[in-house]
């Protein structure tokens, strides 16, 4: 299986988590399912909500801002799920797409959420890094 990779890098405050939460909106809003992993529950709180605000209002069928499955599912079957780094990330979930959005072991984190992309015809991910 080949995944589908992209990394974005940059400095704090350009726009790096936009970039990857306009590319959540779009792969819901095609029917996707969608995995993002951010390293604390805060991030992945503000994640649904940034992706709510992006997401046209009709589309919307369900937001969900608290625990378990942080998310957003929409009319058509697309679905985000937002999550912050722990030793099950993504168990039980299959996704089309991973966020994986400044964790701090990437590596780790990768691995663990790897089998997300199993069932996918066209896995992707997308990394996103604070530059150093």
């Amino acid at each position: 299986m080949t995944i589908r990779t992209v990394e974005i890098n940059g400095d704090r405050q350009t726009g790096k988590t936009h970039l990857a939460m306009l590319a959540v909106v779009e792969a819901i809003t095609d029917g996707h399912r969608v995995l993002t992993v951010s390293e604390r529950i805060v991030e992945a709180t503000e994640d649904v909500v940034h992706v709510a605000a992006l997401t046209p209002g009709h589309l919307i069928s369900s937001i969900r801002h608290s625990s378990p499955l942080r998310g957003i599912r929409l009319t058509n079957g697309g679905e985000a799920i937002f999550v912050s780094v722990q030793p099950d990330v993504g168990r039980g979930f299959d996704a089309d797409l991973v966020i994986i959005d400044e964790v701090t072991d990437v590596d780790k984190v990768r691995q663990m959420i790897t089998p997300c992309l199993l069932a996918s015809s066209d896995p992707r991910m997308i990394i996103v890094h604070r530059a150093e």
